[in-house]
């Protein structure tokens, strides 16, 4: 993880982008908000409450990929959640929704709109 962290913060300094890392745990997400700028929250982790509350108390943006097992409004509950921890910059990745009984989409990406709409929130 440290060597990570080194490299990412050698090509922020080198480039002079800001950077986005994925963190997998509260740990990470403390270490990685020494360094980062963005810390994103992968898909298949969106839904854990401890990641999220302690990513968002860092201060750092925060993108929450949506995992493709949610819909937009389910999601919208994992943007309340950042919120109530006292997140003020959030990001939502829209990543799909897969069809199903309760879901019937377009080939067009039909949530996308949804989940911009969280945004006003």
């Amino acid at each position: 993880m440290e060597a990570g962290l080194e490299i990412l913060a050698r090509v922020r300094a080198k480039i002079g982008v800001p950077v986005l890392t994925d963190v997998h745990s509260e740990t990470q997400a403390a270490l990685a908000a020494e360094i980062g700028d963005v810390l994103q929250i992968p898909a298949f982790l969106c839904r854990q409450t401890d990641l999220i509350n302690t990513a968002v108390r860092t201060g750092k943006i925060v993108n929450i990929k949506k995992g493709q097992f949610l819909s937009p409004p389910e999601m919208g509950q994992v943007v309340k959640k950042a919120q109530s921890a006292g997140g003020k910059k959030i990001a939502v990745t829209e990543r799909g929704v897969p069809p199903s009984a309760t879901t019937i989409l377009s080939p067009t990406c039909a949530p996308c709109p949804s989940c911009a709409s969280l945004a006003a929130r």
